[in-house]
């Protein structure tokens, strides 16, 4: 039988959706390339570059807030924990530590 994974949307509240581990995979991944066209795009209006980074946009608060809030149940899933639960970086920085602990050496120096 396989393992089947409850999601709760952000954007949807109140709406649970189950899928398989297959399932959650191709949408999850549908979602992001959705997520990563959209701040692609901003591109064309607002140059990615160090000069800009103080630049503010309705936009650009929905794309962090749906970027964290997908990076949230991702590590979430990924960690072993309920989506349910209330977790900071540093719980899955320790979790996924304590699975791959030589992930440390990848560091960026």
């Amino acid at each position: 039988m396989k393992e089947h994974w409850a999601v709760y949307p952000p954007f949807l509240r109140g709406v649970v959706f189950i899928f398989t581990y297959d399932d959650f995979i191709k949408n999850y991944w549908r979602y992001y390339l959705l997520l990563e066209n959209k701040f692609l795009q901003t591109a064309n209006y607002v140059e990615l570059s160090e000069d800009n980074f103080s630049t503010y946009s309705v936009e650009y608060t929905y794309l962090l807030q749906s970027i964290g809030g997908e990076l949230d149940n991702f590590f979430k899933i990924y960690c072993g924990f309920q989506l349910g639960d209330r977790k900071t970086m540093n719980d899955y920085q320790t979790s996924v530590i304590e699975k791959y602990p030589t992930i440390i050496l990848l560091r960026r120096q």
